[in-house]
């Protein structure tokens, strides 16, 4: 913003000599905004090694399950996440990994009305 004592209009030679200041505040805030895209680009590979490192040293499919719903979590930003898995003798899901805060459930349906 540029201020001056008294009301009046701004000349060409006024815009010329502030120009390369807005176009210097302009790439500022783009490289803000790519360093900010890059971390984040970073953090999201890092935690995926991490992911990766764990799966890949367990034998314990509960132990692996568990560092899949943390790391979704964590790189998705939910605020929770299950797995579930089938079984195939019953054919049904199975939740076999939960990491997170739950939703609230619903609240129950108000009582009926007594019949008159």
């Amino acid at each position: 913003m540029l201020y001056f004592n008294e009301v009046r209009e701004i000349s060409e030679e006024d815009k010329s000599a502030i120009q390369p200041f807005a176009d210097l505040a302009g790439i500022a805030i783009e490289n803000g905004r790519l360093y900010a895209e890059e971390k984040e680009s970073s953090r999201q590979l890092n935690r995926l090694y991490d992911l990766t490192l764990q799966v890949s040293s367990s034998l314990d499919l509960s132990e692996v399950l568990d560092a899949v719903a943390k790391a979704t979590v964590d790189l998705l930003g939910g605020l929770y996440s299950e797995i579930f898995l089938l079984e195939n003798e019953t054919d049904s899901l199975r939740s076999r990994a939960f990491h997170g805060a739950a939703p609230p459930l619903p609240p129950p349906d108000p009582p009926a009305p007594p019949p008159f």
